[in-house]
């Protein structure tokens, strides 16, 4: 027996509601957990935002190629579209201007791109100064070991060593030797530099120098295990007053255990 066209329309509308419903909710949930997720687009140092402006820069440029490209096959759509009254579109063929011009354009294209890109690697690379002038406080160094499925800080002029946080000045730069005890990991902060590899007996390092307070959380980018989703970190970005007083804090001795809390 066959259903009735009411019922059948009915039942359609229905179930389109229901999957339009779904992909909102499938739509609030992901972006409700990227709310909190450390963005790149959202840079606390110099670094992240030189990386920030080189990503929009490759954007925009992939965009405009993008719909000059698009723009020119609906163009070639609509105008040799085959008419009813012909059979046959005229035929092109051998024009050395458009090849010549095709070839050219990609490839001023990828010049461009590598420029930008050579100009903010170049800004990038390691080097152990720090960038507004000799009259800045040395660079602060950092050795970040990586573990499974952990991260130690290590500050080797400082006697400090810490695990899954660390604390830096903001304005000074950072140096950081990247390291790994076990397998290879991936250091990444994404509001605070890009990613660096922490290779088993192999030191890998990077800079970046922080221009606002506050706490950045990072995490590894490297498959490294079962845990891996668990290794993540924080950095805490501060005034000079605030870091000299937790390094204070971190230097002082340790109370020795008295009464119960000495007995365990």
């Amino acid at each position: 027996m066959k259903a009735h066209p009411q019922f059948e329309h009915n039942h359609q509308s229905k179930a389109i509601k229901i999957l339009i419903a779904g992909l909102m909710l499938v739509a609030a949930a992901s972006l409700a957990g990227c709310a909190a997720a450390p963005s790149a687009f959202a840079p606390a140092s110099i670094n992240a935002g030189q990386i920030r402006n080189l990503t929009l820069t490759i954007f925009l440029i992939a965009a405009g190629v993008f719909l000059i490209v698009e723009g020119f096959l609906v163009f070639a759509a609509i105008r040799f579209r085959q008419k009813p009254d012909q059979t046959l579109p005229k035929q092109i063929e051998g024009n050395r201007t458009l090849e010549v011009a095709w070839t050219a354009a990609p490839a001023i294209v990828l010049a461009i791109v590598f420029i930008v890109s050579m100009r903010t690697l170049g800004f990038l690379a390691y080097q152990p100064v720090n960038t507004a002038g000799a009259a800045d406080p040395p660079a602060l160094h950092v050795r970040v070991v990586a573990h499974q499925w952990w991260w130690e800080f290590d500050y080797p002029d400082l006697g400090i060593i810490t695990a899954n946080e660390y604390h830096v000045p903001v304005g000074q730069v950072v140096d950081l030797d990247i390291e790994s005890v076990d397998v290879v990991h991936s250091y990444w902060a994404p509001q605070l530099g890009g990613k660096i590899d922490a290779i088993p007996g192999h030191t890998n390092h990077t800079w970046f120098q922080a221009t606002q307070t506050g706490q950045y959380h990072g995490q590894c980018a490297e498959f490294c295990g079962l845990q891996h989703a668990n290794m993540r970190f924080t950095v805490f970005v501060e005034s000079a007053d605030q870091f000299q007083a937790w390094v204070k804090d971190q230097k002082a001795a340790i109370p020795t255990p008295s009464g119960a809390a000495a007995q365990g």
